[in-house]
């Protein structure tokens, strides 16, 4: 319940920001890093609980991405035609970005908890040198795909490598 409540916001949000956010798109980025930060701070040296709470959901849980993940491609799935298309499909690269600086905040908590148990242990679990390989794959991936989300790396790159990548 409390995810499709931040679905709906997350959608509203994105639907009345949509002006700004492609006007100032690096200044959202710039909220979303700072999230994270807050996060990895709270991690670290603790913050009061009330903040604490929502960061856990938010970021902890990865909600926050997923939930802008889900907008992304629900605008894909709108009919081209529909005017509601029209108005969000120009943010869908910023959503996507923002959604990516989370998750890879997300992630990068967990890579470093993998960390103690690899580098501690004389014997080293094979699950947990697997799960790390592949969490790893997976930060390198979202993070390739929302460094060729940004406006400038796309201008740079020719559209058939812009594809194969």
């Amino acid at each position: 319940m409390n995810f499709l409540f931040l679905l709906i916001i997350a959608a509203v949000a994105a639907y009345l920001l949509r002006s700004p956010l492609k006007a100032h798109p690096s200044l959202f980025y710039s909220i979303a890093a700072m999230l994270v930060l807050l996060y990895f701070f709270g991690a670290t040296f603790g913050v009061p609980r009330w903040l604490w709470m929502p960061l856990v959901d938010l970021i902890q849980k990865c909600e926050l991405a997923v939930a802008l993940f889900a907008v992304v491609m629900l605008i894909g799935c709108l009919g081209k035609e529909q005017t509601l298309y029209r108005r969000m499909k120009p943010i869908r690269a910023e959503l996507s970005i923002i959604a990516c600086i989370l998750c890879l905040g997300h992630m990068a908590v967990y890579l470093g908890s993998y960390l103690p148990r690899l580098l501690g242990n004389a014997s080293i679990n094979s699950n947990v040198a697997v799960a790390f390989g592949v969490a790893v794959a997976l930060f390198v991936l979202l993070a390739l795909l929302g460094v060729t989300s940004l406006g400038i790396v796309k201008r740079a790159m020719s559209s058939r490598r812009w594809t194969r990548i």
